[in-house]
């Protein structure tokens, strides 16, 4: 089984240096590109999926339907792997949002494990999310190659719940980072779960 992590491309949050999360910000002219790029490089090296799974956010969803282009599969579209609930700072200003709730702790967090954002989610409800994922999606469809179109925080939870087999309060202290339509492939066979790409961007080379 081929599992196939994909982080959506640029947003216009990002360009507007503004909290993501929960608020719903469509790809940049940039983003599309780069979204487009990478399902021609999946048709050039043969990649196909079976089903590909979207967070419903509408910045996983253009990057699911721009792959979608080269392939022949459903688009399953999911809260289950939208990123953090952030609650109050959604939409807020970055520059905002860190005067009013400065990061603590090394390294710094902007919360504790098991506190919610204001009106969102904590990082013990995202790991619990991840863990539903792996448990719904990835070990339910066996023998199959998927993709999972999600985001940077979502992405980080689901590999280090998979890495720390469903322990979750130690995914807080595993960090993936992920670029923009940077992509991840882990590979299960024979029990075991191989990583054997990280955070891979050649398309954009």
């Amino acid at each position: 089984m081929d599992i196939y992590i994909i982080r959506h491309g640029q947003s216009m949050a990002d360009i507007e240096n503004k909290c993501e999360g929960n608020y719903d910000s469509p790809l940049t002219a940039l983003g599309k590109e780069q979204a487009s790029k990478l399902s021609l490089y999946y048709k050039q090296n043969k990649i196909l999926f079976d089903k590909i799974y979207t967070s419903s956010l509408t910045r996983a969803k253009e990057t699911a339907q721009i792959i979608s282009k080269n392939q022949n599969c459903d688009i399953i579209s999911t809260e289950l792997i939208k990123e953090m609930d952030n609650g109050i700072w959604a939409g807020m200003p970055k520059e905002e949002r860190n005067a009013k709730y400065p990061p603590k702790g090394n390294p710094p967090y902007f919360k504790a494990f098991d506190e919610p954002i204001p009106w969102g989610e904590s990082y013990k409800d995202l790991a619990q999310r991840a863990y539903e994922v792996k448990k719904q999606i990835i070990d339910q469809n066996n023998n199959s190659s998927i993709a999972i179109v999600s985001h940077g925080g979502f992405i980080n939870a689901l590999l280090g719940t998979i890495l720390n087999d469903g322990l979750l309060e130690d995914y807080f202290h595993t960090i993936f980072p992920t670029g923009d339509t940077g992509w991840h492939l882990l590979q299960k066979k024979n029990g075991f779960t191989y990583f054997r790409q990280v955070n891979c961007q050649k398309h954009l080379l």
